[in-house]
């Protein structure tokens, strides 16, 4: 074990040169004591080391096997943040990860969003059963629409197969009918040559007149019992093309549960995205977006680089400014003009924020909902099959905002837009 600095406290590692020693030999300033609850007693464990009462100073502490025998790190295995030696409290929804008190306090994770861990695991459960219930949704109608198809397929086989065997019986009539015609023409020459010569030359002419009919009808083809089939190869690529839009469809519902980001490339050029494409502000993004034409020419929109086409999904967006907006749009949504505007266009669905206003807009129709001081924080939620578009201002209880009804007929794409030095960051 490396030797601690002398004056250093052992877990926040603040200078504590009057503090006393553990029987391990750390040192505890007095409010890690007072957080540990450990006193300096020769009974007492290190919250650095967790070394056993009586563990000579300086030894190491046995490090708890894990699974197949292999030794592993005792702080991870009680919770304990790697870097404060805290327990780990918090889960930060921007890296991902839990966190300690010590950690909210400086670096990174003070301007982050912190929720409990019980909230944080309540959220990925839920998210969990979402996709679940979304895969389950799309392979049902995955089954559905094979055992159409097997029906269709079998439908035409039966159809192909009925004309084949339709040409063939009356192939087989025609025949039979001529067998019986020269049944008829043979049953008469065997009763003309019973008879005396007289009648024998009256009749001959008749029966001869016969023959010379029956001579020149042609002969009835007979037909091979081969299925025509190349029709059917069409028809069931056809019904097999649904097929394969579900399994992309399936594909596309579990990688739509990745993390969301931002596409730089549909930002209007007055639109900065920052380096994880988590977070637009408004500023001057750079060359890179200009001449673009997936990028919005005259609104200061943005849309995530991924879409949703079916299932229900969620996603939350820490706000700042006094001007910004959230919603859904389609993809094919207009890039200049009036109609690329989210408050003017059928192809859009927006909530927007400007100086303590709330307003839900869609196809140049703008619903006043209530006079809001801030939103700090706000969550979108989208069900595509029932058509429905929800937002929530979330806090220690949500509380809705409002629901957009449509019926969504291409995918959906989260849609953002900020202006006077506003900015929105996905939290997903």
């Amino acid at each position: 074990m490396e030797p601690e600095p002398e004056s250093e406290c052992a877990v926040c590692r603040s200078p504590c040169p009057d503090a006393g020693r553990l029987p391990c030999g750390h040192r505890l300033c007095s409010e890690c004591a007072r957080y540990f609850g450990t006193e300096l007693r020769t009974e007492a464990e290190c919250p650095r080391c967790h070394s056993e009462p009586g563990t000579p100073a300086g030894a190491e502490a046995p490090s708890a096997p894990a699974a197949g025998g292999q030794p592993r790190e005792v702080g991870g295995e009680r919770g304990l943040c790697s870097e404060h030696g805290r327990p780990l409290e918090l889960y930060c929804e921007e890296d991902g990860e839990c966190v300690c008190g010590p950690c909210t306090a400086t670096g990174r994770h003070t301007v982050h969003t912190l929720v409990s861990l019980q909230t944080a695991q309540d959220n990925i459960k839920t998210q969990i059963d979402q996709l679940k219930g979304n895969l389950s949704k799309k392979f049902a109608e995955w089954r559905r629409c094979l055992e159409e198809d097997e029906k269709c397929a079998l439908k035409v086989i039966d159809q192909e197969g009925e004309v084949v065997l339709a040409e063939s019986s009356k192939r087989f009539q025609e025949l039979t009918e001529r067998m019986e015609r020269i049944s008829v023409i043979d049953d008469e020459t065997r009763s003309l040559v019973q008879r005396g010569p007289l009648p024998f030359i009256q009749g001959c002419s008749q029966l001869l007149l016969k023959v010379a009919e029956e001579q020149k009808m042609a002969v009835p083809d007979i037909p091979k019992l081969v299925l025509s089939l190349y029709s059917a190869p069409e028809i069931i690529r056809k019904r097999l093309r649904s097929s394969f839009t579900y399994h992309s469809a399936i594909l596309g519902t579990a990688d739509q549960w990745s993390s969301l980001t931002l596409d730089p490339d549909s930002a209007y050029w007055l639109l900065n995205v920052s380096e994880d494409e988590k977070t637009v502000m408004f500023g001057y993004m750079g060359e890179n977006s200009w001449h673009n034409s997936k990028m919005f020419e005259n609104m200061h929109q943005i849309l995530c680089a991924q879409s949703f086409t079916a299932g229900c999904h969620s996603w939350d967006l820490k706000t700042g400014g006094v001007s910004w907006g959230v919603g859904v749009a389609y993809g094919s949504i207009d890039r200049g003009g009036l109609q690329s505007h989210f408050t003017n266009s059928a192809k859009s669905w927006c909530l927007y924020f400007y100086r303590g206003t709330l307003t839900a807009c869609h196809q140049n129709q703008q619903t006043y909902l209530r006079e809001f001081p801030a939103i700090s924080r706000i969550r979108v939620q989208l069900d595509y099959e029932a058509g429905t578009v929800s937002f929530y201002q979330v806090g220690e209880c949500p509380q809705h905002l409002h629901t957009f009804q449509a019926t969504f007929t291409e995918p959906v794409f989260p849609a953002f837009t900020c202006s006077g030095n506003s900015s929105l960051r996905l939290l997903c």
